[in-house]
């Protein structure tokens, strides 16, 4: 048992020390990514700033957050880029939320993850449609906006990603998510 006690230390331990080098890791491309976007070459060589604004869930005071209206809206107002969230429908589909039981949706939704896109489609936030990931993608390369994905829930990835290189739009995008396993 003495050694079983040892065994359970050592592997809490190694754990802690994976999460630090995980979240190390994570803040170390996060912090590429943002020089790569703040800094860029000016015609004269010297490095200049570039400061990127971002629309969090597209216009989301003057318009319903997280719509193709919301996105639309922010490129009217100046922004550069927006910022998603993503979930995945029951059927598959990554769908643009916050929650996956969002409030004030009418008629009365439920969870999106349980619901096919069909049934999320008949949904309305503010008179608006929840659009797919697919839809938002298509505005931003319309609308010449940059992309801010935040995964929400980690089963959306694998088909975010395929979305991402369907459209090529890797280099107008970045995928970001809170939970450090995905």
């Amino acid at each position: 048992t003495q050694h079983a006690v040892e065994f359970m230390s050592l592997c809490i331990e190694l754990r802690t020390k994976s999460f630090v080098i995980l979240r190390l890791c994570a803040f170390v491309t996060f912090v590429s990514f943002v020089l790569k976007c703040f800094y860029s070459e000016s015609p004269k060589g010297r490095k200049m700033k570039t400061v990127i604004n971002c629309a969090h869930r597209g216009a989301m005071a003057a318009e319903p957050e997280n719509t193709l209206r919301a996105f639309s809206r922010a490129a009217e107002m100046g922004a550069q880029q927006v910022e998603l969230d993503v979930i995945l429908s029951g059927d598959g589909v990554p769908v643009v939320s916050h929650d996956p039981v969002p409030r004030g949706v009418e008629p009365a939704g439920g969870d999106l993850r349980k619901m096919t896109l069909p049934e999320i489609k008949k949904l309305r936030f503010r008179g608006e449609e929840i659009p797919t990931l697919q839809e938002a993608i298509s505005l931003c390369r319309e609308k010449n906006l940059l992309l801010n994905i935040e995964i929400k829930d980690p089963a959306a990835l694998e088909k975010t990603v395929a979305l991402i290189d369907s459209n090529s739009f890797h280099d107008r995008c970045q995928v970001s998510c809170f939970r450090y396993a995905v």
